[in-house]
């Protein structure tokens, strides 16, 4: 009976913590995933420089078309460039997604650690509480023991 109120607090701090923890990994996986729909959206910026560049390639290259060469050369250098930047912004985004994967995970962990310790301080409660019934019950079976002996003793 006494040793219950003694685990109980120690019990709340510690959820209290994990909650907490929860919290802090919640809100930085909504940082990761903000940044990771922002690299997702850089991507995709380079990805159509990409294709304007290698459309307007192909203009300079039609049949019919005025040779340009000085034009194409600082086209294929830019895509050469934007190419470099691309494959550079999709290490980005891997790292981000694996990142943020991690974080996902160590907030399920987190949350799953939580509902642990729900459960077991519901566990604690329920078990004090049926060893308060008990002990009610033993102390008035006792009681009325002691009531019937001294009845009987009685002349």
């Amino acid at each position: 009976m006494t040793g219950a109120p003694r685990f109980r607090y120690p019990l709340e701090s510690v959820l209290r913590k994990h909650e907490w923890d929860v919290e802090a990994l919640a809100l930085e996986h909504a940082s990761t995933s903000k940044a990771l729909r922002e690299h997702e959206a850089e991507q995709a910026r380079l990805r159509a420089v990409l294709h304007d560049t290698n459309a307007g390639l192909a203009r300079l290259r039609a049949a019919g078309a005025n040779l340009d060469l000085a034009r194409q050369r600082l086209l294929l250098d830019y895509r050469a460039a934007q190419e470099e930047a691309a494959l550079a912004q999709q290490a980005q985004v891997q790292a981000a997604q694996s990142l943020c994967e991690q974080i996902a995970q160590q907030l399920l962990r987190a949350r799953q650690s939580v509902k642990s310790f729900e459960n077991h301080r519901t566990d604690l409660r329920d078990a004090h509480e049926r060893d308060a019934r008990v002990l009610a019950a033993k102390e008035a079976d006792d009681a009325w023991l002691m009531g019937r002996r001294f009845e009987g003793a009685a002349p």
